[in-house]
């Protein structure tokens, strides 16, 4: 993915509940964005906030002197307004601490839309070992010790509770000890295949080394789209997904009002709707709950902390019930459109 030199119009931003994206963000010119640890905890503490109030996860993330990598799952807010709010935050401060002016970042963003199924491990891989590539540590002992990563969260040496660690760790087994020693011999097989130590290139890079990988995988081909790292068979869904997600967000905004949704999401497990906005522990009561969650994130586009207050519960129990709603529906095999 390249830049836009101005002579052709951007293309439009790839998005769905959901959806799995490497988000990829420097400095202007390569100037650093980070001076001191003040700085590191300032941005990770604007990217928890964030997290929460879109109803997304962080599955990994390094965060370098002159720039930053996030693979980041997205809920109903799409990734441009999550991105935005931080990435504002952060430089207005950062330009005020250091009394500085102008722009602190190089033009967008970048992200890619990417097959979780194929590519998640890699992904996970590829940002996890960039302190250790660029030269910032020496060892992947001392990737452990590295502060600005999500390494050692996944091998349970540092508590980041806002970091998604379940997903990773279970691509390697349902023990976790086991998977979190099958991670570090990933990361160490990462470090004996890399051609290249400078990963300064980074995002060109990055696209080599899955290409790699994709042409070993039938239906690959990401080339057919910029924005997408996947197969034919993923691109296409992908296009499937935007279209439904816009199509049900139009038509359940048009129809039904939270408390509809709300209502209908108790029906659909047989209780009512002032149980699930209770503190309850059936498990009933916890299903509506998290169906609730599901509809109002995904499906109406309410933000997190609003779902929140109107059901009683903090925002971190609403990204969590967003996740076992999704599952609840397949469950029952019913949708908010089919429920009101």
């Amino acid at each position: 993915m390249t830049e836009n030199d101005g002579t052709m119009p951007r293309q439009a931003r790839l998005d769905f509940p959901g959806a799995l994206h490497h988000v990829m963000v420097r400095g202007v010119g390569g100037a650093p964005v980070f001076v001191d640890r003040s700085d590191y905890r300032f941005f990770i503490g604007e990217l928890e906030r964030e997290l929460l109030r879109a109803g997304a996860r962080c599955l990994a993330w390094s965060l370098m002197p002159n720039h930053v990598h996030m693979l980041i799952q997205t809920g109903a807010v799409p990734l441009w307004r999550l991105m935005h709010r931080l990435l504002l935050r952060y430089a207005g401060r950062y330009n005020r601490r250091h009394r500085r002016f102008g722009h602190l970042f190089g033009n967008r963003y970048k992200s890619l839309l990417c097959d979780k199924d194929s590519y998640l491990l890699e992904l996970v891989r590829y940002i996890h070992l960039n302190p250790l590539r660029a030269g910032l540590v020496g060892s992947l002992e001392g990737l452990t010790d590295y502060q600005w990563s999500g390494h050692a969260a996944l091998l349970g040496r540092r508590s980041a509770p806002w970091q998604e660690t379940d997903d990773v760790l279970a691509e390697f087994s349902r023990d976790r000890s086991r998977a979190r020693s099958r991670y570090s011999a990933f990361l160490a097989d990462g470090v004996r295949k890399s051609r290249h130590p400078d990963l300064a290139r980074g995002w060109s890079h990055m696209r080599g080394i899955i290409m790699d990988v994709e042409s070993t995988q039938e239906g690959g081909g990401g080339g057919n789209d910029p924005r997408i790292l996947g197969g034919g068979r993923f691109i296409a869904r992908v296009a499937a997904k935007v279209e439904a997600a816009e199509r049900r967000r139009q038509r359940a905004g048009r129809r039904v009002s939270p408390q509809a949704a709300v209502r209908a999401a108790a029906k659909a497990v047989g209780v009512s709707a002032d149980a699930i906005q209770r503190p309850n522990r059936r498990q009933a009561v916890v299903m509506g709950r998290a169906l609730a969650c599901k509809w109002l994130v995904e499906d109406l586009g309410m933000r997190g902390v609003a779902v929140a207050k109107l059901l009683g519960v903090t925002s971190a129990a609403v990204t969590q019930g967003v996740q076992r709603g999704r599952r609840v529906e397949i469950e029952l095999g019913v949708g908010l459109d089919s429920a009101t």
